[in-house]
Order: C-alpha cells, then structure tokens, then sequence
C-alpha cells in the first residue's frame, strides 16, 4: 500500500507541474462543470459550463467576453452544449433557456428562447443536449424532443418524439442525449431511453431494445421494469453504432443483427486508477479511439478506448487528475493534438496527445485595433478577412502571440508589409504600432518562432485595403482640373470685365475675411493648449508609455491638421465640426486624466456631410465650457454638445453643469483666461464677418440655469442657417 501511495503522489505532482498547462480558479475559473469544448477557426477554444461561456486565446481566459447584462448570448445562463457549424457560426444550448445562434462574421447573434413545450411561440425545446449538422440540416435534441433546422434560412421544424421507455425519471423518458445522422433520412437518437433510429420523412422512431446479458451498478427492480443503458455519445464506425453509456462502459450496436455489445472497466483497481463503470459520463470521439472521462472516483483525467481493437487502453502515462478534483469532464482534442481536459475548478491540456507533422506552434492574432475598429479574443468578434480602414486611419495596433508550447519558452518575432519579401525583427514584442498605412490594398504579415525550433510559423495573413479620399481619386482630380480651368477662364473673364468697379470692394472684404480666419486660427492654436499637449506626450515618454505616446500624437495630429484646413474655408460640413469637436475633447479628457465627462449627438434627421456650417465657431464655446465652467468645479464634471435641426435653422447647444458666469468672472486673473475670453470675441467678429460678406446670419444665446440663487452650470445656443451642400 505504502508503494501504491508512493506512486499516486508522484502522478499526481506530475499531472500539476509537468509539461502540460493548467488553469485554475488563479486564471478566473468558477467552481461548476464544463459540459462542452469546441475550437473555432481562428483556433480559440470556447467551453461551455455552468456558469455561461469561457474563451481561451492561448493566453488569457475570458468569461463570456460580453456584457452580464446582454442576454442574447446567454452569457450567464447554464450551457449544456456548444458547437461550431460549416459556415464558422456557433450554437450554443442551455439547460433552461433554449439556443443562440452566433455569426462571428457580423459580430451578432440570434436567440431562441424557450419557456418549454407548451408556451406558445416559444421555441419548443428548452432543455438542449445536442446539436449535429449533416449538409444543409442542423439537428437539435433535448429533453422536449427534436427540433431540424435548414442551416441556410435558419428556418426550424420541431419533431415530437414519443419513446415509450420506462425511465425512472418520467421528465427525461424522451431525453435526446446524442444524435447520430445515418442518412439523408435515418438518424439514430440515444439517452435515457438507450437507442433508436427516426425517420424523417415518416416521423416514425424505431427503438431498440437492450441485449446485454447483464447490467452493472443499476438496481435489479429497474431492469426489470425495461431499463436500457442511457447513451451519453456516439458515432458510427465500420458501419456499427459505438455508444458511452452511463454503468454500462462502452457499448457496440450491430444495425443489421440488432445485436448489442458492451466493454467494461474490469476488474476494478486504484492502480489503473479506476473504481466504477460510471466513468463514461463526458467523452470525446476521434477518428478510431474515444477520450473517456469519469463522474466520481476516477483518479486518472482520461482513458482511451480503441474502436478497431475493441478494448480500453491502460496506459500509465495517461495523467492523474489535478488539484485533487473529483470530477473530470468535458474531454477535447485541439488541431494540434493537445487533449483538453477540465474539472470543477481546473482546465488542463496535455500536449500532443497524437503527435503528427501537421502539429506545429500556431501565431494568432490576439488583438486588432484602430481608433474605431477593434477586433480582440476578448471580445466575440476576431479577425475579419478583409480589414477595412477608413482614408483618415493612421494607426493600426497589433498584438500576437505563438500558441501551444510551454510557458517557460521564449519566442522571437518578425513583420512584413510588402508580401514577405522583407521582412523586420520584432525581437520578443507581441505588440506592434504600424503608421503611414498606404492606401489601396496590402498584406500584413508576421512570423515567429520559438527558442528550441529553426522553422518560423507564420500568422494568417492580414489583408488591409484603405480608402482612398475623394480628392485622392483620380476621377475627382481629373474633374477637378476641368472644373477649376473652366472656372478660371470665366472668373479671368468676369475680373477683366469688373476689374475697376470691383477692386476696392473685394480688397477690403478680402482683407477682413483674411484677418478673420488668421484670428480665428491664433485662438483655436492656442499657445498654453500646445504647451500642455507636447507635455503631456513627454510624460508619457518618461513614463515609458510609447503606446499612448503615440495616441496621443496621432489624435494631436489629426486636430491640428483639421483646424488648418477647415479654417481656409467659408463653410465645412457638419460631420467635419463635429470631427474637430471630438477630437479636441479627446485630448482635453486624455490631457486631464479624464476629469469631465462629455456627451456629442446629433439628430437622426441631420445629414452630416451633406450638411454646411461655418467652421470653428462652436469649439470655442465648448473649449470656455471645459475650462471657465467645469475645472473650477469638483466633480462631477459634464458638458454635453448636441446638434438639432429647427425648421430652416440647426441649433447647436453647449450645455454645463458648471459654476456660472458670474463665479467665472471671478476668477478670470491669469492670462490664460484673458486668452479664451479673447478667442469668443473673435469668432463674434468672425460671425459678424461672415453676416456680411456671406449672408449667414447667427444668434448666440447665453442662458445661466440657476435654482435658488445657485448656479447650475451654464447653456449657449448656437443658431445657424440650415445650409445644403447642393444648394451652394
């Protein structure tokens, strides 16, 4: 005994510490089951369980990845199954809520909720425990029968299965464990019940009754009363249905002697580290063997059975179970031959299960980012085919990682943004900030490899295609040049014509409107707001921070880009203001550590680039808000900028809880608030300017909310004429 004991404990320490990994309740796992494993396309493994979904990327695990609040994807509901179709959609069954369909594609998903059988438009099955797709039909069994989908339309039709087989527990008589697709016709369903085969087109179902000369661990009054082994999975193989059953261990049935077979785990005896048949409760078939696993007592994580020579595999190198968990569930084998195995608070995964010349490290993307696009394992959406970027993207964040070789490894990495025929070292960085992305179609690729390999593995490639901006097309230059020569040609014509009755007038609007937009550019540059932006990519320097150093900069850069060249135009559109707007309260909440709060809408009924306005006249008022109104004030700080249409006119409000103008009258010591008053006077004259030169006439209206001789905080409305693109 004491040697036996010996030889636990050594199996046990190498299941913990030896080369295979674990995640425990440390990386975020609930105490509860794990029911299901699959691995989607992009080679993260999704498990079902008790609890909702979790999401291991290789590198972190995430519980459901969504919003508790989002009930579309159950994400706090018990899963019983979940499964990944022909089109990379995954289904995933609850154990009281119905299914959920899920298209990674367009990041969204479908819910059929069921409150049973009997509620009306509901979906008719509630308690789901397999789901199988044969070509264009999805099949759904569970407790209240079957349910057929047609995998294009999502279309269903439900099947109301009547087996007839006593059970010992009436409410799963007519459970569907597993279902096995025959043919185009006949599919084989098991459970409770044991075995039977339906037809389709006849809605007949055919049992088959239990010939085993005997029974394990099941009272004789059950078998007696009908009992049949209760099938847990099962494939087809050499023509022969192979089952796992619950007491009965592996089970063999002959479609055309009706003839049953079963193999058990006899004798019994703690060095194969087994102490019952009821050992078949979760298991997984490959090719030509099944992955075992046990409900109670199995000391060992996992035993195979091997379908062609019909016998269980003993094999000492199987690994004891981990952290003393009693429950072993849920077994998978991954693409790179890594058996997947879990408990109440452990996922483990053996590697190389089967080693081929196929299984290799995987380089996965883990994160994809630009300023409005993320994909991220953390989330349900992943890498898209095609990266589509907007012309105005500057950035693209990546962050990757080699999958599927021990911890304690290194790896080194290296990029290339011509197809490959150059390519850069990265050294040991997973994460990589590409700029100056050329527009038109490119490929991304990255490489890498680990310390004790030669052989680089390669991530799939990423294809980027970037906008093109109008200006930058050819047909809108080729346009432009004709336009711009005719339109000389007549203006020569109209100035030699008007010349001397025209001059002076135009010299002396030219000059003010020239001085105007001079002014107005001065005060949106201003020289404390540049100070404290270059200072604060400087902290973040010092602070060995390049990733938001180079944010910043880049947010910076569009900011300043966009204000020289809406400031050399009468009028810009709608979407470019409010552009300018989001960009300035970016750097100001990033600059401020986040110190306000600030909200920018606009109507449902605005067109936003088709809609003209005068530029750099609202940000001002936004920019006296922030600091007049709310940075004297303790939090909390909110200032919310929103654009309506009024008839003919679009009214643009600026609203703040801040101290009011007469506390800020007060405090107007230092020059910096000299300059921001400054800056609203000039754009009044620049209003005034445009009044006379363009006709555009504005109303600025100024309202202090106050309560009780206490201020509120303080409203500005903007009225502005409505102005169509097409109507200039």
């Amino acid at each position: 005994m004491l040697c036996r004991s010996i030889i636990f404990i050594v199996l046990c320490l190498v299941a913990t510490y030896g080369s295979g990994q674990c995640l425990t309740e440390g990386d975020g796992i609930r105490w509860g089951h794990f029911r299901s494993i699959l691995e989607d396309h992009h080679g993260v493994l999704w498990l079902a369980s008790t609890h909702g979904i979790y999401r291991w990327d290789g590198y972190r695990l995430h519980h459901t990845g969504v919003s508790q609040s989002d009930k579309t994807l159950m994400t706090d509901h018990d899963i019983n199954i979940i499964y990944r179709d022909t089109r990379d959609r995954i289904w995933i069954g609850s154990n009281s809520y119905g299914l959920a369909i899920y298209e990674p594609k367009t990041n969204s998903a479908i819910l059929f909720e069921s409150k049973g059988v009997d509620s009306i438009n509901d979906f008719p099955i509630q308690h789901i425990w397999s789901i199988v797709q044969q070509k264009n039909q999805v099949f759904i069994g569970g407790r209240e029968g079957l349910v057929i989908f047609d995998a294009k339309d999502l279309s269903y039709e439900y099947h109301d299965i009547q087996t007839g087989v006593w059970n010992s527990r009436p409410t799963r008589r007519n459970l569907i464990r597993i279902i096995i697709p025959q043919d185009s016709n006949n599919i084989y369903l098991g459970g409770h019940f044991g075995l039977g085969q339906y037809n389709i087109q006849s809605r007949k179902f055919e049992h088959f009754p239990s010939t085993l000369p005997g029974t394990h661990d099941i009272p004789q009054e059950f078998i007696d009363q009908g009992w049949q082994p209760t099938i847990l999975n099962g494939t087809i193989y050499n023509g022969n249905v192979y089952m796992t059953t619950w007491s009965s261990g592996v089970c063999k049935f002959d479609p055309v002697t009706r003839q049953w077979t079963n193999w058990l785990f006899e004798p019994f005896s703690i060095e194969d580290g087994i102490a019952n048949n009821n050992i078949l409760q979760y298991s997984y078939f490959t090719d030509n063997k099944v992955i075992c696993s046990q409900e109670d007592h199995f000391e060992r994580a996992y035993l195979e059975f091997d379908l062609a020579k019909e016998k269980f595999l003993f094999d000492s190198n199987y690994p004891p179970r981990p952290h003393n968990d009693q429950h072993t569930r849920a077994p998978y084998v991954d693409r790179n031959g890594s058996i997947v195995h879990t408990g109440h608070t452990y996922i483990c995964f053996d590697e190389y299960y089967e080693k081929t010349s196929e299984n290799q490290h995987q380089l996965r993307y883990l994160e994809i980012s630009t300023d409005d696009i993320l994909y991220s394992s953390a989330n349900w959406s992943m890498t898209p085919d095609l990266l589509k970027l907007s012309h105005n993207t500057d950035s693209l964040h990546l962050e990757y990682g080699l999958i599927n070789f021990p911890t304690d490894e290194e790896a080194s990495y290296q990029y290339s943004r011509d197809g490959g025929r150059n390519w850069i070292d990265h050294a040991e960085s997973r994460f990589l900030d590409l700029t100056d992305i050329p527009r038109g179609k490119s490929t991304m690729l990255v490489r890498g490899k680990s310390s004790h390999s030669p052989d680089w593995t390669q991530a799939p490639p990423l294809h980027i295609q970037k906008e093109s901006a109008l200006y930058q097309t050819n047909t809108f230059k080729g346009t432009a040049i004709g336009f711009l020569a005719l339109l000389s040609a007549v203006i020569y014509y109209l100035r030699r014509r008007h010349r001397i009755k025209q001059d002076a007038l135009e010299l002396e609007y030219h000059k003010k409107l020239l001085d105007s937009q001079m002014t107005a550019l001065r005060s949106q540059m201003n020289p404390h707001f540049l100070f404290n932006s270059l200072n604060s990519v400087n902290n973040y320097i010092l602070q060995e921070d390049p990733r938001n150093a180079s944010r910043y900069l880049t947010k910076f850069s569009r900011l300043m880009r966009m204000i020289l060249n809406n400031s050399a135009h009468d009028l810009v559109s709608l979407e470019d203001e409010i552009e300018t707007i989001s960009l300035y309260l970016e750097l100001e909440q990033l600059r401020l550590s986040g110190k306000f709060n600030y909200h920018l809408t606009h109507a449902e009924d605005l067109s936003l680039s088709s809609t003209m306005i005068p530029p750099l006249v609202v940000q001002p008022f936004v920019e006296n808000a922030i600091w007049h109104g709310l940075m004297p004030l303790s939090e909390p700080r909110n200032v919310d900028i929103s654009f309506l249409r009024v008839g003919d006119k679009i009214q643009c409000a600026v609203d703040d809880n801040g101290i009011g103008r007469k506390a800020a009258e007060k405090n107007k010591q230092d020059s910096l608030t000299r300059k921001k008053s400054l800056g609203l006077k000039l754009t009044s004259e620049r209003i005034d300017l445009l009044q006379k030169t363009q006709g555009i006439s504005t109303d600025i209206q100024i309202i202090d909310k106050n309560q009780d001789d206490k201020s509120l905080g303080t409203k500005v409305i903007i009225t502005l004429p409505y102005i169509q693109a097409d109507s200039i």
